[in-house]
Formats: C-alpha cells, sequence, structure tokens
C-alpha cells in the first residue's frame, strides 16, 4: 500500500476539511478506486498543535489526517519548532518501528497510518500498571532515538521561548502589566534553574543524561494497544513535534506534570488540576525505578533503588522548567494560533503552579540544587 518513504505534495488543505481536495491525497495512498461517498471524516478533540482527523474507508481502512495549526513568527513559518524537522523525526521513529508510518506529507500537513488502539484517558495513564508500561516505552524511546541525539537544547529552548513571549504580550496589550512582570521573573527563574541542574547533568547519575526526549507525554500522546496476553499492556507514544535532545529528568518530569491535565471533555476536576491528579511519592518513585530497570535492566553493582530516589529527586526540579516552558508556550500561542483554545489562562495556571511547586521543593529538599 505504501513505501517507508513518504510521498511529498504541494497541496494545502483547507479547514475544515473539503472532501473533494482530499480525495487527491486519499488516491496516493488508496490507489483502487473509491467514490467520495465511501470516506468519512471525524475530527478528533483534545489537540492543541494541530486539526486532527480519523479518515475511514467504508471498507475499514482507517488513516490519521493532520492540517497543523501554526503560530506565525513572521514569515509564515510556525515560531515554536520546525515542521520539517517534526517529518524527519516521525519518519525516523516510523523507520524504529516505535511509531506510525508516514505516507503523505503536503504542505500544511500529513497523512500517516493510523495504529490500532486509543489514547489514554487522563486516569488510565495514572494507573500503576500502565505508569510502569509507559516508563518502559520512553526508556525504549530514548534508547532507540540515540541518533537523533545532539547537545542539550532544554535551556536554549527556555529562552528562545522566553524571547517569542515577550515580544507576543508586548504586541497584545489585553494581558495586562501582571503578565509582563510574571515574563520578567521567568526569564530570571530559567537561569537559576539551569544552575540548579548543571552539576546533576554533567554527574553520569543514571538518569542524568541527555536523551532525545519526547517532551509532550499527555494522555493523547500515548496509545493503548492491543496486547499479546490480557494482563499485559502495551503502549505506543505518538506525536513528535516538541521533542528535542534534553535531560532524560526533564521528559519524566513533563509527563509527571501531563499527569495533572485532562484533556477530555467536561473533565471532572477540571482540566488542569495539581493538588488532586499530580502523582505522590510513591508514584513518582514507581516510575523512576521502573524507567531505569527498562533502560539499564542489569545495573551496576549501585542499587536501583538509591538511583530512582535520586532520578526522583531531580525530577522535582525539572517539574519547574516544564512549568516555565508550557506557560511561555501558552502565551506565544495566545494571540496567533490557528486552534482555539484558551491558551492565556493555561499559561496563567502553569506559571502559578510554577510558584508552588518550586515553594515544595525548596520545603523539601532544602534547595533548587540537585545533589550528585
Amino acid at each position: 500500500m505504501h513505501s517507508m518513504v513518504p510521498l511529498r505534495r504541494d497541496v494545502v488543505l483547507s479547514q475544515p476539511v473539503r472532501l473533494d481536495e482530499l480525495a487527491a491525497l486519499l488516491r496516493e495512498v488508496w490507489h483502487d478506486g473509491f467514490t467520495l461517498a465511501d470516506v468519512s471524516v471525524r475530527q478528533l478533540s483534545g489537540a492543541m498543535s494541530n486539526h486532527v482527523f480519523v479518515v475511514e474507508h467504508a471498507r475499514g481502512e482507517r488513516l490519521l489526517l493532520r492540517i497543523y495549526g501554526f503560530v506565525d513568527n513572521g514569515d509564515g513559518t510556525t515560531a515554536l519548532f520546525s515542521r520539517d524537522r517534526e517529518v524527519e523525526v516521525a519518519e525516523a521513529v516510523a523507520v524504529l518501528q516505535l511509531g506510525p508510518p508516514v505516507l503523505v506529507v503536503f504542505s500544511n500537513g500529513r497523512i500517516e497510518k493510523l495504529l490500532d488502539g486509543a489514547p489514554l484517558t487522563s486516569q488510565q495513564m495514572r494507573s500503576r500498571r500502565v505508569s510502569s508500561a509507559v516508563a518502559a516505552a520512553m526508556a525504549s524511546f530514548h534508547a532507540q532515538t540515540a541518533k537523533l541525539n545532539g547537545l542539550n537544547s532544554l535551556w536554549s529552548r527556555l529562552r528562545q521561548w522566553h524571547a517569542l513571549a515577550t515580544a507576543a504580550a508586548r504586541d497584545e496589550q489585553q494581558g495586562g502589566a501582571s503578565l509582563h512582570c510574571v515574563l520578567d521573573a521567568a526569564g530570571r527563574a530559567v537561569d537559576e534553574l539551569q544552575t540548579a541542574c548543571t552539576a546533576w547533568e554533567a554527574s553520569g547519575r543514571p538518569g542524568s543524561c541527555v536523551v532525545f526526549a519526547h517532551c509532550d507525554l499527555q494522555h493523547n500522546n500515548i496509545l493503548l494497544r492491543p496486547a499479546a496476553a490480557d494482563d499485559a499492556v502495551s503502549v505506543t507514544l505518538i506525536d513528535y513535534e516538541y521533542s528535542i535532545a534534553a535531560p532524560c529528568g526533564y521528559d519524566i518530569a513533563n509527563h509527571f506534570c501531563e499527569w495533572a491535565a485532562d484533556y477530555g471533555d467536561d473533565a471532572d476536576g477540571g482540566m488542569l488540576n495539581y493538588p488532586l491528579r499530580y502523582p505522590g511519592h510513591a508514584d513518582r518513585l514507581a516510575f523512576c525505578a521502573a524507567y531505569l530497570a527498562a533502560k539499564w535492566p542489569n545495573p551496576a553493582p549501585r542499587n536501583i533503588s538509591e538511583d530512582a530516589l535520586a532520578l526522583a529527586g531531580a525530577v522535582e526540579r525539572y517539574a519547574l522548567a516544564s512549568h516555565l516552558l508550557w506557560g511561555l508556550w501558552g502565551v506565544i500561542k495566545w494571540p496567533r494560533s490557528s486552534v482555539h483554545w484558551d491558551y492565556l489562562g493555561y499559561a496563567r495556571q502553569r506559571f502559578d503552579e510554577y510558584r508552588l511547586h518550586k515553594a515544595r521543593v525548596e520545603q523539601q529538599y532544602g534547595s533548587l540544587t540537585i545533589p550528585v
């Protein structure tokens, strides 16, 4: 039906989707005859960077259609990440059989094979059995995507997004003076946090290394797959647009922050609820132990529980970086995104949680600096 190298077409699809425009791309995938009456298109909820659709043929074949949302940086390209790089990563991950094959790339989106399975719900993601499977899948993703790795980009991304958020707030007056104060404080916080993490990142401790990090492991980006055994849990990590080289502890921390989020309709407890959903110490420790056990199944003489405890402590500091990063993201997206969502409200919640979480870290550990 397709090769591993996606077709590339100079086509722009409208949003909302028009079947007459889509048909030409579908013929590239479904070579045998079909009519538009054979095709149904259903938009998925919960996507915040793209418009995502399931395209289904009457005979049961299903595809995933992404039409890119955008945040212009002034010359028609996305300000937050490289779409070309995103496609390269998606192709590389597909070759490694860690994600869905990319079938067609067009000017403002792409078509992928739709994998069997369903996105996790927020509640499913927080269960211990599923969480252990996610930890193992993350460890496998980090290990197998090593060739995509590079220099640590977390701190440079934070500074780049801070500059973009500051410019966005300057251009939009309704953000108010308080937003400018928050952004000024965020810039200083990035410097403070990088200093606190420097010794850990150079320590060589298990979990301190830079990996090719997913950076967006919320429940909609983890598929629960059919498992070989009834009692087994199989998951696949999808959607790589925010992936960069970053400390392993940051990827785990960002995932923990996403435990607090429920992007489903009418979420019980609200969309973001850190007191209700953020993982407790036992859950954080269990995840870190499962991650280390999957990545280093035969550890050196060091005790894996000792290493998990150290990693869990580092992760609590990196959670602060997650709050800063996604707070900045919300400010950048707020005035210019083509996806309709309360980005500014989300940003304010993440900045508020940064302050609360920092106070908890300083109370529990006595310092932001990660011991080695």
